[in-house]
């Protein structure tokens, strides 16, 4: 958990210039990974309870009672869409597979991505 708050403030800077240099998109997937690595590091982690986790995180820890409503998949889903269908900023290449309109890699990166360095935390830190 420690290694986690260590450079917590260098990535709120991140997120921040991200935020402020228009790319508002990209700076709340990766603050959404953000909570879901921690969701992991307080509750556990496990395929089937990163959602659980990413929303009981923003229910405990947020705040604002309808944060616990967030879905994880959902956000991936309105992202893609917003930047894909609407804004036109990255489009698919033909080949790529599509489930309910969105790509099978952006859905993969967000399944595999956010355990990766926890799982390399873990092996490499210890618990």
């Amino acid at each position: 958990m420690e290694t986690f708050f260590d450079d917590l403030e260098q990535r709120a800077a991140f997120l921040a210039e991200l935020f402020d240099g228009g790319r508002q998109d990209e700076a709340l997937t990766l603050c959404c990974c953000y909570i879901d690595g921690l969701g992991g590091l307080l509750y556990g982690r496990s395929c089937t309870g990163s959602a659980r986790n990413f929303s009981r995180i923003l229910r405990e820890h947020g705040g604002e009672r309808e944060l616990d409503l967030i879905s994880p998949l959902g956000l991936v889903r309105y992202l893609e869409f917003v930047n894909v269908y609407w804004l036109g900023r990255w489009a698919y290449a033909e080949r790529m597979p599509l489930v309910l309109g969105v790509g099978v890699t952006p859905l993969l990166q967000w399944v595999l991505v956010p355990p990766l360095p926890l799982w390399l935390a873990r092996r490499y830190l210890g618990p």
